[in-house]
């Protein structure tokens, strides 16, 4: 079964099994450099001789900071440490082969196997944290990738526990609370997002999540009631939010995912020319792929309610082709995409579009199995076939 992209921790995993044991980490940057002494700048991965060179041993990734050994000239260590909020990805080598065996598994698409062999390292206490706090989330997102909500949710929820300080908890409890919405269970997802925004010691930033999580409920609550006033109470709820945290560095990401949100609610009110006004302005000027990828869907969706389905689609094409990193994004996109194609063949646009709408549920159908997506995209790929 061909599975979705699992992101960067496949891209890690793959990066280092390339090399040999070696004896450092890399650490790369929130602003795309590399900590230094590191690899060359614009440089994605650390190749062998950067791992033989690196002088940094990561003994902690806290939500505060992360913390290393950098080995001196002379020969001996120095402890010291980075802000958490500056840190993208750190590059740990040497793998234990319990470890690097499992990823084998998973990139290779079975899931069931390396969970097995993840939850062993996991449980092994002698291993170094970060093994054993990749094995959970590698878990997790295989279980997620499945629409497997409650193996999941065990997973982050054991994360929490057992690696209480890990900066990827604040991420543990929204996607236990997104799970938790994938089951239907409304409020064991508000009891996620709220234990999020009363985590002791966390960033205000990132406490903010916990806040923009319960109006995103609301919002979903909303959109499956049709409920125009709970909508606009979702709407205004998130344009405060937004006052709140636009212009601060440190909760720029909460800034950006109000802005997603105040748009998704204008769409679902019915005000497309101000939602379409407002999603351009974020594909404009933002650059992660993920908010690239929610920007362009917003675009697609606005074109798609106004008729216009050439605009739509090349809206969904790119969040297909560019931005194929989140995987409710890009099922949406897929599946969009192939309704863009079916209307324009109902419209006696292109001889081939019923069969490009085909190829595009299908694609959305195999790659995110059990998953809504993939049910509606299986229901108009057989209505196609009957017509």
């Amino acid at each position: 079964m061909k599975h979705a992209k699992l992101g960067f921790l496949a891209a890690l995993i793959l990066a280092v099994l390339v090399a040999p044991a070696l004896a450092g980490d890399c650490i790369k940057l929130k602003n795309g450099k590399w900590h230094q002494p590191g690899p060359k700048e614009g440089q994605p991965v650390p190749t062998r001789e950067d791992y033989d060179n690196s002088p940094y041993v990561v003994t902690s990734e806290n939500y505060d900071q992360i913390t290393f050994t950098m080995k001196l000239p002379n020969g001996k260590t120095t402890r010291q440490s980075l802000p958490a909020a500056k840190i993208d990805t750190i590059f740990y080598w040497p793998q234990p082969p319990a470890f690097a065996g499992a990823a084998n598994l998973m990139n290779g698409g079975d899931y069931a196997a390396a969970i097995v062999k993840f939850t062993a390292v996991a449980g092994d206490r002698s291993q170094r944290s970060w093994a054993r706090l990749y094995s959970l989330m590698n878990i997790a997102s295989m279980h997620e990738v499945e629409a497997n909500h409650d193996g999941a949710i065990q997973a982050w929820e054991r994360l929490t526990r057992e690696l209480s300080k890990s900066r990827y908890v604040p991420k543990a409890f929204i996607q236990m609370g997104l799970n938790y919405l994938g089951k239907g269970d409304v409020n064991s997802a508000k009891r996620s997002f709220g234990r999020l925004a009363r985590l002791s010691g966390l960033p205000a930033g990132q406490k903010m999540l916990g806040q923009y999580y319960l109006i995103f409920i609301k919002q979903k609550q909303g959109e499956a009631t049709r409920d125009q006033g709970m909508l606009r109470q979702a709407l205004g709820e998130y344009k405060t939010l937004l006052g709140k945290t636009e212009g601060n560095a440190e909760m720029r990401d909460v800034a950006i995912l109000s802005r997603l949100g105040i748009g998704s609610c204008l769409v679902l009110l019915g005000q497309f020319d101000e939602a379409l006004s407002f999603f351009q302005k974020i594909a404009d000027t933002a650059k992660d792929p993920a908010v690239l990828a929610g920007a362009f869907n917003g675009l697609g969706e606005c074109y798609f309610k106004k008729n216009q389905w050439k605009n739509a689609l090349l809206s969904f094409l790119r969040v297909e082709i560019l931005y194929d990193g989140d995987a409710e994004q890009t099922a949406r996109a897929l599946f969009y995409s192939g309704k863009c194609f079916e209307f324009m063949g109902g419209a006696g646009v292109g001889k081939d579009s019923k069969l490009r709408a085909k190829a595009q549920y299908g694609k959305c159908a195999s790659r995110f199995p059990g998953t809504n997506w993939a049910r509606d995209s299986r229901e108009a790929s057989a209505a196609i076939r009957g017509k």
